[in-house]
């Protein structure tokens, strides 16, 4: 009994050490802004691959101090620990901004989708948790910078587009007296006009965009607003619904990195809630930028304010604040290229590119299909950092190969193969469906035709064959339908294998038959032959003899 006892508790101690060992480390992507920046190495100056969207469930490979080394469809790079959470329900509470207010959900379509992170972007890992239609009223708890609200809905979360509600309230001065809130946009960042009259033909100041105003009354295309101390009217188009449109969409695209240069014998920026400093304006601090920080901006107007990410939220930098920088992080020995090369992938196996996590770790979380056009970010311990459309990681050995047609070129000396195709068949550009990969439907192969296989490729466990058809190169899968057409050539061969068989087998039975016959045939002569000789016999037997005369 003592024995048994010392067993299980082995068995048990076993079990329990090799269910350790599976343990997997999971965290919450988390910040105010609704996603999180994939960096190239653990350093926010250094490039950044891709945008998490919060609520995203990322498996740790490995931890360096506060950063994390993560694979996220099927892109590889680093977080910042520091936005992220442990639980999905901790992460959702912990990103944007708090909003309790209650909402109505009105859309063109008649009905509004709740996503599962604050993304509609499958590619991205959104799916849609729950469908409501117009006029369901919602609670949103919090709001992220780039437009969506957080709503709890049976018990669980989901984010919904801020762009589909309106606000809810019974007592709203927007339903007592038809007065609402816009948000100024204008079409380069230049700033709306306000003007005297409803035709807007006297000019009498121009507002910056990303300003509230309370439009009282419409007259057409244009609202009567109130504009620091001024009464005039604007062009409505050239305003939006919500701050968070309004500053993703001010100014035009900016997206370098620039030094923050403080006016002469400060140490420090302000950044502000709007592009403005005119109290009338409303504009609020958000936050500060040391003297010499490196800040990324992402729009800029024609009046010079830059809108950057500061700690989480969106704010704008005061005019002639920043100054452009040419540095380039070379932080963990990683070399960045300053211009991309650019190369198609085009194996010897015809497998695909193997795509690592970090240099030297040879955990495969991703490929890369044949064909694909890559780019070779970076360097580091004879490793190249590579980006396509598809995914994104360290690779060994990087083909280099120029153009698509020098790629395919590499495609051509297999043994070529007669396939016959069962029906309609797709040519696709490249050698998989994904429409992330850049691969796009080139022309379609019609059933019941022969067509000759220069290649056969693997992508992830799907064959892909390498094909000419009217003058046009491009893939088609090996699917079921492609097979049939040797299924049809295996039937033409097992048919006529039958025929064969069926012909030696009759004339085995024609010889079978034959013999019987002659068998029979000589039986029946033995049987009259020797019903002869017995008659024969009688005869001599009933004859008189003549013996004793």
């Amino acid at each position: 009994m003592k024995k048994l006892s010392v067993l299980t508790i082995m068995i048990i101690t076993i079990f329990l050490s090799c269910g350790a060992a599976k343990a997997v480390n999971y965290v919450y992507a988390s910040s105010l802004e609704g996603e999180i920046s994939l960096h190239i190495s653990p350093d926010e100056e250094s490039l950044v691959v891709t945008k998490i969207p919060a609520c995203s469930r990322l498996e740790l490979i490995k931890t360096e101090k506060t950063w994390g080394l993560v694979a996220f469809k099927h892109k590889a790079g680093w977080i910042n620990l520091s936005f992220t959470r442990e639980s999905y329900a901790k992460s959702a509470e912990a990103t944007g901004n708090d909003m309790i207010a209650s909402v109505q959900v009105d859309t063109e379509s008649g009905q509004a989708s709740l996503y599962s992170v604050p993304s509609e972007e499958t590619l991205l890992g959104s799916k849609v948790k729950y469908v409501v239609p117009n006029q369901t009223v919602l609670e949103i708890t919090r709001q992220t910078s780039s437009g969506w609200g957080l709503v709890s809905m049976h018990g669980k979360y989901a984010w919904i587009k801020m762009e589909e509600v309106n606000s809810f309230d019974t007592h709203n001065e927007s339903e007592k007296y038809g007065i609402y809130y816009v948000y100024t946009l204008s079409e380069k960042g230049e700033g709306v006009n306000l003007y005297t009259d409803k035709k807007g033909k006297e000019l009498c100041a121009v507002i910056p965009d990303c300003i509230k105003l309370t439009v009282r009354e419409t007259h057409g295309n244009y609202g009567y607003v109130s504009y620091d101390g001024m009464n005039g009217y604007i062009d409505l188009k050239y305003t939006t619904q919500s701050l968070s449109n309004a500053q993703s969409n001010a100014g035009e695209k900016v997206n370098s990195e620039y030094i923050v240069t403080p006016p002469e014998g400060e140490t420090a920026v302000s950044v502000y809630s709007v592009p403005s400093e005119n109290p009338e304006d409303g504009p609020s601090v958000v936050g500060t930028v040391k003297k010499d920080a490196s800040v990324y901006v992402l729009r800029s107007t024609l009046s010079g304010w830059s809108l950057i990410n500061c700690d989480g939220q969106l704010g704008w930098l005061p005019p002639q604040s920043v100054s452009v920088t040419e540095t380039v992080s070379e932080n963990y020995d990683v070399t960045i290229y300053d211009s991309p090369k650019t190369f198609f992938v085009a194996t010897p196996q015809g497998k695909g590119m193997k795509v690592y996590s970090s240099p030297k770790t040879m955990k495969e979380h991703s490929f890369i299909p044949e064909a694909s056009k890559i780019k070779i970010i970076a360097e580091k311990d004879g490793y190249k950092y590579v980006y396509s459309d598809f995914a994104a990681g360290w690779v060994k050995d990087v083909p280099q190969y120029e153009t698509y047609e020098e790629a395919l070129s590499k495609y051509h000396d297999e043994k070529r193969k007669i396939f016959v195709t069962s029906a309609k068949t797709r040519i696709m550009s490249m050698p998989t469906w994904n429409p992330n990969s850049g691969s796009v439907e080139i022309g379609v192969v019609p059933a019941d035709k022969y067509i000759e296989v220069k290649r056969t490729v693997t992508t992830g466990k799907v064959k892909w064959l390498l094909i000419e058809v009217d003058g046009k190169t491009g893939w088609i899968c090996k699917t079921k339908a492609n097979q049939e057409g040797f299924i049809l050539m295996i039937s033409i061969i097992a048919g006529i294998g039958l025929a064969v068989v069926i012909l030696i087998t009759a004339v085995v039975v024609y010889i079978v038959k034959k013999k019987k016959r002659k068998n029979k045939e000589k039986k029946e002569v033995e049987e009259i032959e020797k019903s002869i000789h017995d008659e024969d016999s009688r005869t001599y037997e009933e004859s008189p003899t003549v013996s004793g005369k």
